[in-house]
């Protein structure tokens, strides 16, 4: 049995420091036995589709994505069958999980529901004995007359009996996956979110569990990744902070050597400060916070349940143990000239260094989609990436583009990057002045070295949007109809 996982393409030129390994198909690849896996990473794949399917001749191909990544899914999927009908097709993931309808397609075969590590695996084995697939729990199949449903698959009450991914299967891809520049590594502690925000979709997805990997499994798996870099692919890390107090003691014990990325939300950070202190011991480098917005009544309406305070508190307290924020901001389609300023001032202020402005986006299968389906400008998937607005803006659509552009222009300016480090070069010095003498030509080079790096991954940003956002805002979107 020859199995192809496919990880689609970049939908278009939208701008990112960070590149994730494709980690659920890995995992799910992990627990696939007796089989021959080609894992095909089409972001930086220089070959063909066809060229792939013709040298390995997979009889399977499964393919996942989110709801950007649809029309390249479903473009892939028909190639495939085009190139060979007798390949089994199957689509999994986030968007086909949420709306498995949009792939109710006679190029699919089958549809995996929710997380997919142990269905696809039972998929693959009853196709490979010829057994029914219809017994199989957790899929949808496509049908004419709507979607065929086998028996609703339950969530695991934790992630232990998850398989380790299989990391060879990216080997070649490895030197892409990168953050700023560093070499990273993902790893799934935790999925699901005990939280109900109205644009997220995580909770929903995961029918509201919220499920965890223990302490030890966790340090299993960190032992295995050569990378120094380590970024938690979870959308609440922090959710149990009791869990993490154990994981801290755990890779503190054992030596463990490591920088971490984690997502954690404000007011965790400000409830449990003795423990991000900990945390900071044994190499807690970045936490990636959803502070949304700086107004209480946005934060409110999306149902956060979080203050402007708290998130104020929380960058203080962050700050203060020298842990690096990533500042996650949504931009309401309220916005006006006044509230770009005041979130650049917000930024500046609080000297976030690290921030990602994303357009408020309803995604299917949130409660913000229910609410704002009549309102949508577009049916096009390829425009649900968070940079495109697809609600009306109050502004004219070119300001408001230009607004959002000038945001990120200024926020990664040369000045702004050079004025950070050279305050915390005057911090450092001035609480130890006896290494005063110790300012030399060699620091400044290694500084600017620094710079250059960084703002290699940075400084582009704002042309990245603004080419994606202002060249497609004249196209003639079609209007959706409210029938999806």
């Amino acid at each position: 049995m020859k199995i192809l996982l496919i990880h689609p393409p970049f939908h278009n030129r939208i701008f990112s420091t960070f590149c994730t390994e494709p980690l659920s198909l890995e995992t799910i690849a992990g627990g696939i036995q007796n089989a021959d896996i080609k894992l095909l990473d089409m972001r930086f794949e220089k070959t063909s589709l066809k060229h792939t399917i013709d040298c390995f001749s997979p009889n399977i191909v499964g393919i996942t994505g989110n709801t950007v990544d649809v029309p390249n899914i479903k473009r892939i999927l028909k190639e495939v069958k085009q190139y060979n009908r007798g390949i089994f097709t199957i689509v999994g993931g986030h968007h086909a999980t949420i709306s498995p309808s949009d792939f109710n397609l006679p190029f699919v075969d089958a549809i995996v529901l929710g997380m997919g590590e142990v269905t696809l695996k039972e998929l693959i084995e009853a196709i490979d004995t010829k057994h029914d697939i219809h017994e199989v729990k957790g899929l949808a199949f496509p049908n004419p007359n709507g979607l065929l449903y086998s028996s609703t698959r339950l969530f695991p009450e934790d992630l232990d009996l998850l398989p380790l991914p299989n990391r060879e299967l990216t080997k070649k891809y490895r030197h892409k996956y990168k953050f700023l520049g560093y070499p990273i590594c993902m790893i799934t502690t935790a999925k699901g979110c005990p939280f109900r925000c109205k644009f997220c979709s995580i909770w929903n997805e995961m029918s509201g569990n919220y499920i965890t990997k223990s302490p030890e499994k966790i340090l299993q798996e960190l032992e295995c990744i050569p990378q120094p870099l380590v970024r938690f692919a979870d959308g609440n890390t922090f959710g149990h902070p009791k869990r993490m107090e154990k994981l801290y003691e755990i890779i503190k014990s054992n030596g463990l050597k490591k920088r971490f990325i984690c997502d954690i939300r404000s007011d965790t950070v400000v409830n449990n400060v003795r423990l991000l202190e900990k945390w900071r011991e044994i190499g807690l480098e970045y936490l990636s916070i959803g502070f949304e917005s700086i107004n209480d009544d946005q934060l409110a309406d999306l149902n956060k349940k979080v203050t402007a305070e708290q998130n104020k508190k929380a960058i203080q307290i962050l700050h203060s143990n020298d842990i690096k924020i990533i500042g996650q901001f949504i931009i309401n389609q309220s916005y006006d000239k006044q509230d770009f300023d005041e979130l650049l001032k917000f930024v500046t202020d609080n000297n976030i260094q690290l921030t990602n402005y994303t357009i408020l986006t309803p995604f299917p299968g949130t409660p913000l989609f229910d609410e704002k389906k009549a309102e949508l400008i577009t049916d096009n998937y390829e425009k649900f990436d968070t940079y495109h607005s697809i609600l009306p803006t109050k502004l004219d659509k070119k300001e408001f583009y230009n607004f959002y552009a000038d945001l990120f222009k200024k926020t990664y300016s040369l000045k702004r990057y050079a004025l950070h480090h050279f305050h915390r070069l005057l911090s450092f010095f001035k609480s130890k002045k006896e290494q005063r003498r110790f300012i030399s030509l060699y620091l400044l080079v290694v500084i600017k070295l620094m710079m250059l790096i960084r703002l290699k991954h940075l400084r582009n940003a704002y042309k990245s949007i603004q080419f994606s956002t202002v060249s497609n805002s004249s196209s003639n979107d079609k209007i959706l109809r409210g029938n999806r």
